[in-house]
């Protein structure tokens, strides 16, 4: 069986649909779990999140800005920053353990026990958490070279989340291994993440358009919601290519 990009988006498209309503929970708890934890961890989001928003690409007066604030401004905004970073950061964790789950859950038939797969949920999620923050430091600090670097750099550790969790390794095991797979499969991997980059642009285009129609509460949670869809699509499409990987046809990659 010859491996091919349309052949792993049909085959995911089709498990996507066929799962949507538990693909759709999972996304639903994760993305109401972001706002839960900003919304505990920062009750002062109000004062400075306007300020936030208008001013986060322009990097040179927010540090200006933040420099001149008072030392309670300034608590306040790193809670706000910390706010959205922990909720970012354990949100997109709860996705990865959940949806990683099910997919093994169907399709490596491993302690084919939903009971058992939530243990494995709760006993991973560190390491997994773990991983998420590697990845985003690393990620982070790519584009920050340029745009194409980080894009590269996460196409090329994309798989170790998949691999943690499926290999029950550890976190410099699965990154090491997910570099070697995705560096010589790059035509798999690089155009699946280039399409969740252009979905996620347009999502985005179109919450600033709603925002003016519904609340802005509403609105973020719908952001979340949808992002956590187009997420879970691509994890699903990773899986998938891994799994056709590992299986005894990968000669043909």
């Amino acid at each position: 069986m010859y491996i091919t990009s349309k052949l792993l988006f049909n085959d995911s498209k089709n498990f996507f649909i066929k799962n949507f309503w538990i693909i759709f929970l999972i996304s639903l708890f994760s993305a109401l779990i972001a706002m839960t934890i900003s919304y505990f961890i920062d009750p002062e989001y109000r004062k400075l999140s306007i300020f936030y928003e208008m001013n986060k690409y322009n990097t040179n007066y927010l540090f200006t800005k933040i420099q001149s604030m008072h030392v309670s401004e300034q608590k306040i905004l790193f809670r706000l920053l910390f706010s959205k970073i922990s909720s970012y950061l354990i949100a997109n964790t709860i996705l990865l353990s959940g949806v990683i789950g099910i997919l093994e859950l169907f399709f490596l038939n491993k302690n084919n026990s939903w009971k058992k797969k939530i243990y494995k949920m709760i006993i991973f999620f560190p390491d997994l958490l773990l991983m998420v923050i590697v990845l985003t430091i690393i990620v982070q600090f790519g584009s920050m070279i340029f745009i194409i670097p980080g894009l590269f750099i996460f196409s090329l550790l994309s798989l170790s989340p998949i691999i943690l969790f499926t290999e029950e390794k550890n976190v410099i095991f699965s990154i090491k291994k997910s570099i070697s797979i995705s560096f010589k499969n790059m035509r798999f991997i690089f155009p699946s993440i280039m399409f969740w980059i252009f979905s996620k642009s347009i999502v985005l285009i179109i919450s600033f358009i709603t925002n003016t129609i519904i609340s802005p509460y509403s609105n973020i949670f719908l952001l979340y919601g949808i992002n956590n869809l187009l997420l879970s699509f691509l994890i699903i499409y990773l899986f998938r290519f891994y799994i056709f990987f590992i299986n005894e046809d990968r000669d043909f990659l």
